[in-house]
């Protein structure tokens, strides 16, 4: 999941980038400063950012925020550069802020930078452009990405979390929690003796279930879950499928509680609440 703190962390490193000026003569005999100036178009960033950044010879800079999956377009903002070529950085001065990225590289065509944000280090490319259209483009992944931070619709997911029967139900019903005691998945009788999923929705989130099936005492399904909140649109969790299964264990009042992350399988114990 992008974690939204990180992810405003990045957003304010592409921003620094557009903040920069000339300087002295880097040790290849390449003036860094010459070569910065002009208008700079970022490749989109996995979460859809696609800054575009003009650097003026005077030592201004003019960064046109965009991003491809909301469409929003701020006004453009405007600081100050300037390179350190010997060290190949760049400091950036705006609004108050100071910060210094690394020239990766730099050429008549294309510019790499980098920055460590906390324990990551953030690599950001551009190519060099002559007007402030994004490259964003048709690609898309970007109309998927709109259609999960939307609300819920019917078409995002199917729910059916009707249980088929199977031999001793009593072992699998009740609602199953995490040593928190944090319920996080219930098998719930119906009047009419039937039996379902059930995870009962919060302020936050909604859950729901289908494709339940068994394979052997497995129970399997499918989960998915979603917002409540529109300011929650663009969290991880929201409209997130995953692939599910229970396994009552021989006490009868614990159950294992497992679930797929790629290909790979996890499992932990729940109590019935």
């Amino acid at each position: 999941m992008r974690n939204i703190f990180a992810i405003a962390l990045l957003a304010a490193a592409l921003a620094a980038c557009a903040t920069n000026k000339g300087g002295s003569t880097a040790p290849d005999g390449i003036d860094e400063s010459a070569k910065l100036i002009g208008t700079w178009k970022m490749f989109p960033t996995g979460g859809g950012i696609a800054n575009v950044v003009e650097l003026t010879p005077e030592g201004e800079s003019r960064l046109y925020p965009y991003n491809c999956v909301t469409r929003e377009q701020p006004a453009p903002e405007v600081g100050h550069y300037l390179v350190d070529s010997s060290h190949r950085t760049i400091q950036i001065k705006t609004r108050g802020d100071s910060q210094t990225l690394k020239i990766v590289s730099v050429s008549d065509a294309t510019l790499e930078l980098s920055q460590r944000v906390g324990d990551q280090q953030i690599t950001l490319k551009y190519m060099r452009g002559s007007d402030h259209v994004s490259l964003c483009g048709a690609d898309a992944r970007w109309e998927k990405e709109r259609s999960k931070r939307s609300p819920y619709a019917s078409t995002d997911f199917a729910p059916d979390p009707a249980i088929p029967l199977h031999s001793d139900m009593d072992r699998y019903v009740g609602r199953w929690a995490d040593e928190k005691g944090v319920v996080q998945i219930e098998v719930k009788r119906l009047a009419d003796g039937s039996y379902q999923l059930n995870h009962d929705a919060n302020e936050n989130w909604t859950y729901l279930f289908n494709a339940v099936h068994w394979e052997g005492n497995e129970l399997h399904y499918t989960s998915f879950a979603y917002a409540n909140r529109s300011d929650l649109f663009g969290h991880p969790f929201h409209k997130s499928s995953t692939e599910g299964f229970l396994t009552p264990m021989p006490n009868g009042a614990s159950i294992t509680y497992g679930f797929f992350i790629g290909s790979k399988r996890y499992e932990l114990v729940l109590n019935r609440k």
